[in-house]
């Protein structure tokens, strides 16, 4: 077997891995959710979505500083440097450690002033909501100070482990909304209480693992200040690409409910929920891959990261593609049948967010090769200067009196436009090829997005009043995407390497 090949194969296994874990997930998840919704009804399950988003805004650090985490671990790794790699390992702990003590001023002083003097919340939820806000911060925290140890544990790909607990953490999110139905005080602030605790399992259970797993999880305070400096600057332009992307997105959250109420928050909870569900199969993949662009870079094998970016920003728009094209075309049966009442502007948010997810695919390989090189100042300077436009935007829209899927749109704008101004940075960090990437990924995935999208014509001859007739409809669209992802998306050696991977998966000779 060549070493293409291997790797290729350690790519999907470790993405089936993750898989599992996303199908596992995201049924539990859908059916969290209409428990939630019918137990905490309407209006409590958007002033949870909302106030939520507030620590989600002051605790934006998560994803990035996970990134950035695990850039750190993966170079080393790369280059063999392992009396470094325990160094990065303590001195992320002393940095999260601080970000989480940081995120809890902030959230105690600017965040709870600006709760209860500017969020459109009924005057006989504030009490509960005060509750929500206080738990969600320490949510938070330990949310932060969890990050050193689970991008440890997929720096080393050991994705069964993370996916187990992922799985428990689900399992344990959705007998919490089970208890709802037997609760018979205040349930939302019964609930914020309970996501505290289970967040709290999720962090003992990675750091113990950590713990036993890895040598290099054994804390001892280092005083390399030049390391320091080097992840703290690293980190320090990931914060602010991030700050950008939660202007993009939690603090639109806020906007649309002074404008519009708890009712429009719900409609962009479930929304949210729905593309990150489906979005999580992407987000797998690039887990499964991130660690190896970083490696391969780091051990200068250049031309098998150009491949990795290129291959897995085609992989990530089919895959995303394969489930968007079902959903969107039966997305109001769906949502009907999943939450029973489904609140106003469910459907179009849902849509435009879909569109929105498909361009992003182009992105993720791309920020992850710009992370690899460790000089990543312009590229997020330029992203999220742009990004940052979305706030006043979203606001001049709604202000004219623009219905609310308008922000939508906008987000969507900036999607594209960041993704032109990614490929015009990479090229000078790492000499990617544009017109490569746009000829080969870019236009081929949009021209088979395209003919997907048409099966529109052929599925709206459905009647799809009935189970059968939805499954029937899902069935036909999927099959026609896929029918097309594999005639036209993938060339010669990606059909080859498929059916391999295929092979392999299924033990067949």
């Amino acid at each position: 077997m060549s070493e293409a090949d291997a790797e290729n194969k350690r790519i999907a296994k470790n993405t089936a891995v993750l898989y599992v874990r996303m199908l596992i997930s995201m049924f539990i998840g859908f059916f969290t959710s209409r428990i939630l919704l019918n137990q905490l009804g309407v209006i409590d399950y958007g002033i949870y979505n909302v106030v939520g988003s507030i620590v989600v805004m002051l605790g934006f650090l998560n994803s990035t500083l996970s990134l950035s985490t695990q850039r750190f671990i993966n170079y080393e790794l790369g280059s063999g440097n392992y009396d470094r790699l325990s160094k990065v390992y303590s001195s992320s702990i002393v940095i999260h450690a601080a970000l989480a003590f940081l995120v809890l001023i902030i959230a105690e002083t600017v965040g709870l002033w600006f709760l209860n003097t500017h969020m459109n919340i009924p005057t006989e939820r504030m009490v509960a909501a005060n509750y929500v806000y206080q738990f969600s911060i320490f949510s938070a925290m330990f949310s932060i100070i969890m990050i050193p140890h689970s991008a440890t544990i997929i720096a080393h790909e050991h994705m069964k482990q993370y996916a187990t607990i992922g799985i428990i953490d689900v399992l344990l999110r959705l007998c919490v909304a089970c208890m709802l139905y037997i609760i018979q005080t205040d349930k939302l602030i019964v609930y914020a209480l309970a996501m505290f605790l289970v967040v709290l399992a999720n962090y003992l259970t990675y750091y113990i693992y950590c713990k036993k797993k890895f040598p290099e999880c054994s804390f001892i305070f280092s005083k390399d200040k030049q390391l320091y400096r080097e992840m703290l600057s690293f980190s320090g332009w990931n914060i602010f690409s991030s700050i950008s992307m939660i202007l993009n997105g939690q603090v639109v959250s806020i906007i649309m409910n002074i404008f519009f109420g708890p009712i429009v928050n719900a409609a962009r909870g479930i929304s949210s929920q729905v593309n990150g569900a489906i979005g999580g199969f992407v987000q797998n993949f690039q887990i499964a891959v991130n660690p190896r662009i970083i490696q391969t870079f780091a051990a200068d094998e250049i031309q098998t990261f150009y491949r990795l970016i290129n291959q897995s920003a085609k992989f990530s728009f089919f895959l995303l593609l394969i489930f968007v094209v079902p959903v969107w075309i039966n997305i109001d049966d769906i949502l009907q049948l999943w939450l029973g009442t489904v609140p106003e502007h469910t459907a179009d948010f849902c849509r435009i967010i879909f569109i929105s997810s498909l361009i992003n695919t182009f992105s993720l390989p791309l920020a992850t090769a710009a992370n690899a090189t460790g000089n990543i100042k312009i590229f997020q300077l330029a992203c999220g200067v742009f990004e940052i436009l979305n706030i006043p935007f979203s606001y001049l829209l709604l202000k004219l009196g623009n219905p609310p899927v308008s922000v939508y749109l906008v987000q969507l704008t900036i999607t594209i436009s960041t993704l032109l101004i990614r490929l015009i940075v990479l090229r000078k960090l790492v000499n990617l090829n544009i017109y490569l990437f746009f000829t080969k990924i870019v236009f081929r995935c949009l021209f088979v997005a395209v003919l997907s999208f048409s099966t529109m014509m052929i599925v709206t001859y459905i009647n799809v009043e009935s189970i059968l007739g939805l499954l029937s409809s899902i069935f036909i669209s999927l099959s026609l995407t896929v029918l097309s992802i594999i005639l036209l998306g993938l060339n010669r050696e990606e059909k080859a390497i498929a059916m391999n991977l295929i092979k392999n998966k299924l033990h067949i000779k």
